[in-house]
């Protein structure tokens, strides 16, 4: 729950509070800090400023906390113009014032207060300026706020005390309406309406306006109060065209501002209002004041359009060149005049916009008809200037920049036995470069200048030219001077010894120098310059292909190869492979040959061979072969089978490791004819293990009046398939057991 205060007993009579938006001329209320009549009064706050009704002398709140909060946004800056607050005290941000004045209008139900914004940039500045308040009427903060026309409403049920909300000359640019707790000052500048919130209530209005250079714009808020305001409906007519319009209520002599038009007309354009349906003469214009002594009926009039000829377009492939630049191909037309501007809302001129720095502008533009015609919708189109570069040459080094931007101050360079004077334009010292100016168009050159100070060098150490060996490089020839002693570092800060520095790697260096000074010199300031140890190339023989390298190469470990018939045992440096290289060290100034260790080796039948197979039996023939060499990786290796010369189908055989076993299922043994019959197990890195079988058929019955057959031969023969078939029973049974 929001903290209630205690409040004084307020009349429990109807009364209510109207607010409207005008814009008025400056200059024209005195700052005068609180005033009231007998039906409404104003006063300064400790934040803001307070406006109350009054009913036989008795207040009629308007703000819960007898507060209306009123805030200052300048580009992406904003800020509150709360602190000490006073009317007619300017709060300044970005080079925009702004300030607040009240006063009570000439009927004495109405404050006007009025919002004054002044640019004393040197172009136009888009403002925002708004305020917020906690509404409450008489006692009541949570009556429902309820849109009226672009404006609102807030009403008691209890008392039908009523709050009016309209808006003056240009309408609001935002307005909000909801929740006290939802944070309601971040809502100032929100453009939000909610016609169902109910609760306790509060809102915010606020204008978004272009203040020219050196210019003022004055807006201005009306709140009119009474224990009974006459209010009229003023409503909207089409006259030929489409859309709707809701009634808007205006309190009854109290000067209010006609809602933004919300009608169209197919190829015509508005031009303002009438209280006629025949008439055309333009009594109102659009968002113009309006003081209501009854209802009344507005009526749109009608123009037609112009007739374009030749469309405005974005000018094209624009590059900065420090000059202006039009940004626009101007359109034709001979029912009016085109117009220009860079914000929406005008000032348009027929000049055509110019743009003086890179980036993208958007322009604002439309037709103003002539007097038979109407002025056309305002539209626009984004226009890109590209950037460039200048060289900025700074002691000799240059640089590409932005002409539109300052240069960073370089830090200041050092000198041995010199103080730093600063950067002239010139080489004759006469023109100190200003940092705080754009480079400019045509670039720039800065020069250093040195004033002597410092003990400074007889000769100055000077960088070696070195290539790299892989012992400790002495860096610098050794400077010499009388006034001190020359010392070195690899660091700017040191620890600066006498000793030259050494490097042990190829690569760029950076020595830095100085002299002591003697007793009769100061310590000279520290100098540098940059030395390179080269790298030396070599050749890197992989596997008999040579590749370049440098001595300092850490040789990647190369994708092991392979070798039909022989498995790969690692990489060494000589030929007979005693040697084992140890990848991880530079290969050295004298480069590297790496040798592949080969171990030879051959697959080989270890189960089935020369086995048989009956016609009619149901158990496959089993084939098992293994490497020589790590038997196992065989499975891994194994690509297939053939029999008689011909690849078979996976479907006609298994496969399984141990190290491979390859049985021809029966379904495929059955469609051989009967004899002898070759078979290759297949690997992708040896030869293939070849071994036959033989397919034997099946035993027949003798038929009678067939010549016989020996009983000897008989039995002879039943003795042979004994024998074969005990031997397939012994191999299968092996088989299974090593698969196991």
């Amino acid at each position: 729950m929001k903290k209630r205060k205690t409040l004084s007993k307020i009349l429990a009579s109807c009364a209510s509070i109207a607010v409207l938006v005008g814009s008025l001329s400056m200059n024209v209320f005195a700052a005068t800090q609180e005033d009231s009549s007998a039906y409404i009064g104003f006063e300064r706050s400790s934040s803001g400023f307070n406006v109350y009704g009054l009913s036989n002398g008795n207040r009629i709140n308007t703000s819960y906390s007898d507060c209306y909060y009123s805030k200052l946004k300048v580009g992406n800056n904003e800020s509150w113009m709360d602190s000490g607050f006073e009317f007619g005290k300017d709060y300044t941000l970005n080079g925009v014032s702004a300030n607040i004045t009240a006063e009570i209008d000439s009927s004495g139900k109405a404050v006007i207060v009025t919002y004054s914004v002044t640019n004393n940039n040197s172009d136009y500045t888009q403002v925002k300026i708004g305020t917020c308040n906690d509404c409450q009427i008489g006692q009541n903060d949570s009556a429902p706020i309820r849109e009226n026309g672009n404006g609102y409403t807030m009403t008691d049920p209890s008392t039908r005390n009523t709050f009016f909300l309209i808006p003056g000359n240009g309408n609001f640019t935002t307005r909000w309406n909801g929740s006290y707790y939802d944070s309601y000052k971040s809502h100032v500048f929100d453009n939000s309406i909610d016609n169902s919130f109910s609760g306790d209530s509060a809102l915010a209005w606020s204008w978004t306006i272009n203040v020219p250079a050196g210019g003022t714009v004055v807006k201005t808020v009306v709140l009119a109060a009474g224990a009974e305001l006459t209010t009229y409906a003023l409503s909207y007519e089409a006259n030929g065209g489409s859309g709707s319009m809701e009634s808007t209520r205006f309190i009854s002599n109290i000067t209010g501002s006609i809602p933004a038009n919300a009608f169209t007309k197919d190829d015509y354009g508005f031009v303002g209002w009438s209280t006629s349906a025949d008439s055309t003469e333009v009594e109102y214009v659009d968002q113009g004041e309006i003081t209501l002594t009854g209802d009344m009926t507005l009526y749109a009039l009608w123009l037609p359009l112009p007739t374009i000829i030749e469309d405005t377009e974005p000018a094209t492939d624009l590059v900065y060149t420090g000059e202006p630049i039009e940004l626009a191909n101007p359109g034709q037309t001979d029912d009016g005049t085109f117009v220009y501007s860079f914000y929406p809302d005008g000032p348009f001129t027929e000049e055509i916009p110019t743009g003086t720095s890179s980036g993208t502008y958007t322009i604002y533009y439309r037709v103003n008809g002539d007097d038979e015609h109407a002025n056309t919708p305002v539209e626009s189109f984004d226009v890109t200037i590209e950037g460039t570069t200048v060289t900025a040459t700074i002691d000799g080094t240059e640089y590409d920049v932005n002409p539109e931007e300052t240069l960073d101050r370089p830090e200041d360079p050092t000198r041995p036995g010199y103080e730093f004077g600063g950067w002239y334009s010139d080489p004759e010292f006469e023109d100190e470069y200003d940092f705080s100016s754009p480079v400019g168009i045509d670039g720039v050159t800065l020069y250093p200048m040195w004033i002597p100070l410092y003990a400074t060098a007889d000769e100055e150490p000077e960088p070696r030219t070195l290539t790299y060996t892989g012992a400790p490089l002495e860096l610098a020839v050794p400077g010499s001077t009388e006034e001190g002693t020359m010392v070195y570092a690899l660091s700017p800060d040191g620890p600066f010894t006498e000793t030259v520095p050494t490097a042990t790697a190829s690569g760029t260096y950076t020595v830095y120098y100085k002299i002591l000074g003697d007793e009769d010199h100061a310590d000279s300031e520290v100098s540098s310059f940059t030395v390179t140890v080269a790298s030396v190339p070599v050749t890197v023989t992989v596997n008999g292909v040579e590749t370049e390298a440098n001595a300092e190469t850490i040789l990647a470990r190369p994708a092991d190869p392979t070798r039909e018939g022989y498995d790969f045992g690692g990489w060494y440096t000589d030929a007979d492979c005693q040697n084992e290289y140890t990848f991880g060290s530079p290969v050295g100034v004298n480069g590297v040959t790496l040798y592949p260790k080969w171990t030879a080796f051959e697959y080989q039948l270890t189960g089935g061979g020369s086995g048989e197979w009956t016609e009619g039996s149901t158990d496959g023939l089993a084939f098992r072969a293994e490497r020589t060499n790590n038997g196992a990786a065989t499975f891994s290796h194994f690509t297939g089978v053939k029999v008689d010369r011909n690849t078979l189908d996976e479907a006609n055989y298994s496969a399984e490791s141990g190290s491979v076993i390859v049985t021809l299922k029966p379904d495929y043994l059955k469609t051989l004819a009967a004899g002898e019959h070759t078979l290759e197990i297949m690997f992708d890195d040896g030869a293939s293990v070849t071994t036959t079988f033989t397919i034997k058929a099946a035993s027949s019955t003798v038929s009678t009046g067939e010549a016989l057959t020996s009983t000897t031969t008989v039995i002879g023969s039943i003795m042979v398939i004994a024998a074969a078939a005990l031997v397939t029973v012994t191999l299968t049974k092996r088989i299974r057991e090593e698969r196991k």
